[in-house]
């Protein structure tokens, strides 16, 4: 099995929370090529995402605030719209994506979630994590993040829309009305319409631009081949040959954060189309409190827990969640790490 044990990828830097690539980005030959790429991809795929699916799509499912406490863990503390009842059990569960571990190392940071919810609704997630420094509070600040739940994966179409969300939040001393501005405001945008895939929301007196990336057959709107690429280089080819064979791939972050790993997952199927099925089995970012998604025969997850780096407790968190026995090695069998660090 390989093993892709990568050093830290060279010529990016980040700012504001945005990964940029240096060394020419996505300029030059490679990012035209990219270029040309996605839009021959978006033009073949753009009749299966008409205007009319777009109307019918509650584009928002949900906006919520999750909170952490040092000895209390995080939950959801508010859901906008009101009549969405998640059970005590789903709070702590979904607020677990919105704090990735080593997250308060980091003024901001973002995570992807896959989530299928008790009706059976599969469900993409926008994770964005940006604390309030005040020295009165355990680790130097209140710790909050906004979870956006969607019927499409427009992860990074709400970029802007959750920064500028969390900076009025802050504002307006944590103002639980933002989260209704932004359901109301968003969805309205989507049921008048959007021309040619692009249009602008009003939020608090702020024109947003609002960009909607076709999406079918594992392709995600912020996943990036060309970004894929420049990270793993040489790699790259193990994650084509695990994707091949329906390996078991796992990226780790422990210091770049949950959004490097997010990215990667959702960009590692561009490798292989028109081949695709990964829908199922995309873990953008795994918690330590959850790791059952790792006992799977297949999946794309990304981590950033150092835990998991190490083969020993590797193993004993897999044999735990499958109830293997002390024989099994089923944790290491076709486990291919790329370490982002």
């Amino acid at each position: 099995t390989p093993n892709a044990q990568a050093v830290k990828p060279t010529g990016y830097s980040e700012r504001a929370g945005v990964l940029e690539l240096g060394g020419g980005g996505g300029g030059g030959a490679a990012g035209d090529m990219e270029r040309m790429f996605m839009d021959r991809l978006n033009k073949a795929q753009g009749e299966l995402m008409r205007a009319k699916d777009v109307k019918e799509a509650q584009v928002l499912h949900s906006v919520s605030i999750a909170a952490f406490d040092l000895t209390g863990g995080s939950t959801l503390t508010v859901t906008y719209p009101p009549e969405i009842q998640f059970s005590d059990a789903e709070k702590e569960h979904l607020a677990s994506f919105c704090f990735p571990e080593g997250a308060h190392l980091h003024t901001e940071d973002w995570s992807y979630v896959f989530w299928r919810d008790r009706a059976g609704k599969f469900l993409y997630g926008t994770g964005f994590y940006q604390p309030q420094h005040d020295e009165r509070h355990k680790r130097g600040a209140m710790q909050r993040s906004m979870l956006v739940l969607s019927e499409c994966p427009y992860f990074a179409m709400f970029d802007s829309l959750m920064r500028l969300g969390m900076h009025h939040f802050w504002e307006t001393d944590m103002d639980e009305h933002v989260l209704e501005d932004i359901f109301v405001n968003v969805n309205r945008v989507f049921r008048d319409g959007i021309q040619m895939h692009n249009s602008t929301v009003d939020l608090w007196g702020n024109q947003l631009p609002i960009h909607v990336t076709p999406y079918s057959n594992d392709t995600y709107s912020g996943a990036s081949l060309l970004t894929l690429v420049q990270w793993l280089r040489k790699k790259t080819l193990y994650v084509w040959y695990a994707l091949l064979l329906r390996q078991r791939l796992l990226f780790s972050g422990t210091t770049e954060g949950a959004r490097s790993v997010s990215i990667c997952c959702i960009s590692a199927p561009l490798l292989i189309l028109p081949l695709f099925g990964f829908a199922t089995c995309i873990f953008p970012y795994v918690p330590i409190t959850n790791v059952e998604p790792l006992s799977l025969q297949t999946y794309i997850a990304g981590i950033t827990n150092p835990l998991f780096e190490d083969p020993s407790t590797r193993f004993l968190l897999f044999s735990q969640e499958s109830s293997c026995s002390s024989q099994c090695d089923c944790g290491n069998l076709t486990q291919i790490v790329h370490r982002m660090v």
